[in-house]
């Protein structure tokens, strides 16, 4: 990650959210990991609408939330984002990924 931000030559920057899951606590949530990650977007992209809390309706709607994000990639205007920053991509970095673990099991 880290090697990408400091060669990112691109006229955009990337968006690069991670998401440790052998670190322990709430994080081999896989609701927490997409939580976390959906709300870190909206600060980011200034998008106005909440993230719902419910866990089934955290993973039934990730789809549709990066598709919000991804259209305001696409229509970025400086006044709906720091007028010195306008992104590219949106990297999601998901270390463990098989430690995630169904909270209701």
């Amino acid at each position: 990650m880290e090697y990408h931000q400091l060669n990112n030559n691109k006229k955009y920057k990337d968006i690069i959210l991670s998401h440790f899951a052998t670190t322990g606590g709430n994080n081999k949530n896989y609701f927490f990991a997409i939580y976390r990650f959906l709300v870190k977007l909206r600060e980011i992209l200034n998008i106005g609408q909440k993230v719902e809390l419910l866990e089934e309706k955290l993973r039934k709607y990730f789809c549709y939330w990066l598709e919000v994000c991804n259209d305001k990639l696409k229509n970025q205007e400086t006044k709906d984002i720091d007028a010195t920053t306008i992104y590219d991509n949106v990297i999601l970095v998901i270390e463990g990924i098989d430690h995630f673990k169904d909270p209701h099991t």
